[in-house]
C-alpha cells in the first residue's frame, strides 16, 4: 500500500521537499503535501480505531495513550499490535529516516568544522611554541645581563599551552 498524489493518485517515493523540514524543525511536526495513506489501509485504521474506543469504554477517545500495546498498557488500555503496523507503514518511515540521514549530516558537518578549528588552534599553537623556542635560544646566545636590558625573551600566554 503505498501513499499517492493527492491530485494525481501517482505513488510518490520522492523525499520530503525542504520546506517540509523546515516545518518539522521549526513546529516539530509535518505533514507532507502531496501524500495520502492508501485507502484501504486508511479504512482499517479506522476500524481498529473503532475497535480500540469500543473495548475501552472507561477512556476518553481523547486521551488513550500507548493503544499498541496490546494487554493492559497505561490507563488499562487494551491495546493492539495492530497499531504496531500502522506506525511501520514504510513511506512514513522513509520520511522519518530521511530526517535522521539529515541531523546524521549535520552533526557530521559540525564535528568536522569543530575538527578543522582544533587543528587550525594547534598549528597556532606550534607555530608560537617555535617561535618562543626561537627566542629562547637567541636569548641563551645573549651575553649576561642582556635579557634584562631587552626585556623577557616572548612568552606563551597560559591560555595558549597545550599539555601533552
Amino acid at each position: 500500500m503505498a501513499m499517492t498524489d493527492l491530485q494525481t493518485d501517482t505513488p510518490l517515493t520522492g523525499p520530503l521537499s525542504a520546506a517540509e523540514v523546515q516545518h518539522y524543525h521549526e513546529r516539530g511536526y509535518v505533514v507532507p503535501q502531496g501524500f495520502r495513506i492508501d485507502p484501504e489501509r486508511l479504512d482499517q485504521m479506522r476500524v481498529d480505531l473503532d475497535r480500540l474506543i469500543a473495548d475501552n469504554p472507561h477512556l476518553s477517545p481523547d486521551a488513550m495513550f500507548c493503544p499498541h500495546i496490546p494487554a493492559h498498557g497505561p490507563q488499562a488500555l487494551k491495546g493492539a499490535d495492530t497499531w504496531m503496523d500502522h506506525a511501520a507503514i514504510p513511506e512514513v518511515l522513509d520520511a522519518v529516516a530521511q530526517e535522521q540521514r539529515a541531523e546524521e549530516a549535520r552533526r557530521r558537518e559540525e564535528r568536522a568544522e569543530e575538527a578543522a578549528r582544533l587543528r587550525e588552534a594547534a598549528r597556532a599553537i606550534e607555530e608560537e611554541l617555535g617561535q618562543a623556542a626561537g627566542a629562547g635560544a637567541d636569548a641563551a646566545r645573549r651575553p649576561a645581563g642582556a635579557a634584562e636590558a631587552g626585556g623577557a625573551p616572548h612568552s606563551i600566554p597560559w591560555g595558549h599551552l597545550a599539555v601533552r
